[in-house]
């Protein structure tokens, strides 16, 4: 600014021929042009004015003031203040229509407020202040008011901390009320003792009843139960008592116990109640394993455990699996008792009562009877009967043995009292053997005893002669002395008739023929024509089996015995020539 003004100072001098300033342009009311060096007339009311611009005034007479825009008036305009030293107007702080320096407003424009500290104008209160009539923030009755719009002694909205109850601000809303979002303290249902809105009640008013999701109910409903409990102010940390329907911890639960939500006492539909591992009651829709559903006639069934070892059952008493153990008539059992049989984990009856143990892979089939039974052919009989013999025995139990082959009745293992017929019991041994006067054998009261000859097929039916033989087997001949022989002893033959041994009719004869004729004699003895004879007769010689043969002659009388045609001696009248018989013939007739 100041280079410009020596600029034109410069350029007006030299450039332009002017002149210095009119010395009569001092004067109130005139100024120079910088250009023409001139003396112009300020505007009207102006004691002094800007060169630049003679409307614009710079100064102002006396009872006048310089306004914002340069003009001299009476008074400064709204909106701005007289500052002396400044001997002009200066605009006032924003908002403001009346003040008397820049700080402070007496009155702020239309729509603006004059705030408690008179130093600004703003369209809104601070808290604890009201906007009234004459544009000003007017401070609320209340310490704790944060508005009070319509009368500085009724509250519209409380500090932060406080609620507004009936127009007064309070710590805290009483009990019957509740707060809502802009911290009003409203009035409960008629059901509340306290609530968070006008029904959702935070305690009942009647004693009796107990909360239910904010609800004040005379009953809590399936599935919760009536308890009190204690809750904590967080803002102060007191503690107040309430009574409440909580949920059942089960959702299957109808009713649950007031001092444990975790245990049920009585379930909803069809579901049971079931003691865990815990000790808690619990409601299930299926008993697990190991339990059983016993009727109740009152409240819940419920899940019973079954017998000790039973890991199903029906009942109490009824068991449809064991482990470990074996299943009998609804029992656990260590091994199938009397009668039953073991069969896939479970015992089973045996078909027959009077069985007391059966085969498992067929119970028709028993193994074992009862005291007085005897198991025969994998029965139990009374008596075993006919063919077998009864044993008793009380740890395997009473059998029936079949008696040995063709036994009718037997008492003793391996021998026969009574055989079937035609078959007899052998006294040799107790078998039963055909008894034929033919086979060795006889029958004495029932039973067979064999002949003690050997190859006897008959003897004596007296027990005191088996002994003695009254018939031999095929081939075999008795004896004199009674037994039973292939040879007959010296001086018998064989008699094929009779099976016997015949004395020789020839007396010394040792050996003869059923014709009697004797075949060898005793000792020192000649067989002469069957017969036995110390030599033999005329024309006869013992050959080496002391036979008498017929010598080669006929009229030989002796003949060597070791060639009969040597002949020894002649029968008379014949003679000895040469060794051979030759004709005599006598003297006379």
């Amino acid at each position: 600014m100041i280079f410009k003004k020596i600029f034109l100072k410069f350029y007006k001098k030299n450039f332009l021929g002017c002149k210095e300033e009119d010395a009569d342009c001092k004067e109130p009311g005139k100024v120079v042009d910088p250009i023409t060096k001139k003396c112009l007339p300020c505007s009207e009311n102006c004691r002094t004015c800007d060169e630049n611009d003679t409307r614009k005034c710079k100064t102002c007479p006396k009872d006048t003031v310089l306004n914002l825009f340069g003009k001299c008036e009476k008074e400064c305009p709204p909106g701005t203040f007289f500052k002396k030293q400044a001997e002009r107007c200066k605009e006032c702080i924003n908002n403001c229509l009346k003040c008397e320096n820049e700080v402070t407003c007496k009155v702020c424009e239309p729509g603006s407020y004059l705030q408690p500290n008179k130093e600004s104008c703003d369209k809104d209160c601070p808290l604890n202040y009201r906007k009234n009539e004459n544009g000003e923030c007017e401070k609320c009755s209340d310490e704790k008011c944060n508005k009070c719009d319509s009368n500085k002694n009724i509250c519209d909205v409380c500090e932060s901390n406080f609620y507004l109850l009936n127009e007064n601000c309070v710590p805290e809303c009483p009990a019957g009320y509740y707060s809502d979002p802009q911290k009003n303290c409203l009035k409960c249902d008629p059901q509340c003792a306290e609530c968070i809105t006008e029904k959702q009640c935070t305690k009942c008013l009647n004693i009796n009843d107990s909360l239910l999701n904010y609800e004040c109910k005379e009953k809590c409903p399936p599935g919760s139960v009536s308890i009190f409990v204690t809750e904590v102010n967080p803002k102060d940390n007191s503690t107040k008592t309430v009574k409440k329907c909580e949920k059942c911890k089960d959702e299957k639960c109808s009713k649950c116990d007031a001092t444990n939500l975790k245990n049920c006492i009585e379930c909803k539909g069809d579901n049971f109640i079931f003691v865990n591992k815990d000790g808690e009651q619990v409601c299930v829709n299926k008993c697990p394993l190991e339990y059983f559903v016993k009727k109740s006639n009152s409240g819940s069934d419920r899940c019973e455990p079954c017998s000790e070892n039973c890991k199903e059952c029906k009942d109490e008493k009824t068991c449809k699996r064991c482990d470990p153990g074996l299943l009998q008539e609804g029992e656990c059992v260590e091994s199938c008792k009397d009668g039953y049989y073991q069969k896939d984990g479970e015992c089973f009856k045996c078909n027959d009562d009077k069985c007391l143990k059966c085969s498992s892979k067929d119970p028709l089939k028993c193994e074992k009877c009862k005291d007085i039974f005897f198991l025969k052919d994998d029965t139990c009989e009374l008596n075993c009967g006919d063919n077998y013999m009864e044993i008793k025995n009380k740890d395997t139990g009473n059998t029936c043995k079949p008696c040995i082959k063709d036994c009718k009745i037997c008492e003793i293992e391996g021998e026969c009292k009574e055989c079937v017929l035609p078959k007899f019991v052998s006294a040799l041994d107790g078998h039963c053997v055909d008894c034929k006067e033919n086979n060795g054998s006889v029958v004495i009261e029932k039973e067979c005893y064999k002949c003690q000859i050997t190859n006897c097929a008959k003897c004596p039916k007296d027990i005191h002669r088996l002994g003695e033989c009254e018939e031999c087997l095929k081939d075999f001949y008795l004896t004199p002395r009674g037994k039973c022989d292939t040879e007959c002893p010296p001086g018998y033959y064989k008699n094929t008739e009779s099976g016997k041994c015949v004395k020789c009719l020839e007396e010394n004869c040792s050996k003869c023929e059923p014709e009697n004729n004797c075949k060898e004699c005793d000792k020192g003895l000649l067989i002469q024509n069957g017969k036995c004879q110390n030599e033999c007769n005329a024309s006869f010689y013992p050959d080496k089996d002391r036979i008498c043969q017929p010598c080669a002659d006929q009229n030989c009388k002796l003949c060597d015995k070791l060639n009969n045609e040597k002949c020894l001696s002649c029968i008379e009248p014949t003679v000895l020539q040469y060794e051979k018989v030759k004709n005599y013939l006598p003297l006379h007739n």
